[in-house]
């Protein structure tokens, strides 16, 4: 999503950790590049509800910004990028 701010717009990544019954998974490590108009690399931990939310650097300027999960990893699990439903997502900002 975009979040307006003073200051610009910035893009807001929700990323999502399920294990193979679907279940949310807490504690999961997981990294993510931006890439676009604003860059740069992010980590963050899933929450109980397997959730964990990036958000961008501000930009003034319009066009796009992608978000791409480049990698998960928490105790007990394997991480399989080819079972993703989806690891890459862009949003324009106007």
């Amino acid at each position: 999503s975009v979040v307006s701010s003073s200051g610009g717009k910035s893009a807001r990544a929700v990323v999502m950790v399920r294990d193979n019954q679907g279940n949310p998974v807490s504690g999961a490590s997981v990294k993510g590049a931006w890439s676009g108009l604003v860059t740069g690399s992010v980590t963050g931990v899933t929450g109980a509800d397997g959730k964990v939310i990036f958000n961008s650097k501000k930009t003034k300027k319009k066009g796009t910004i992608t978000f791409t999960v480049t990698g998960v990893s928490a105790a007990a699990y394997t991480y399989s990028p080819a079972l993703n439903l989806e690891s890459k997502d862009s949003i324009i900002i106007q």
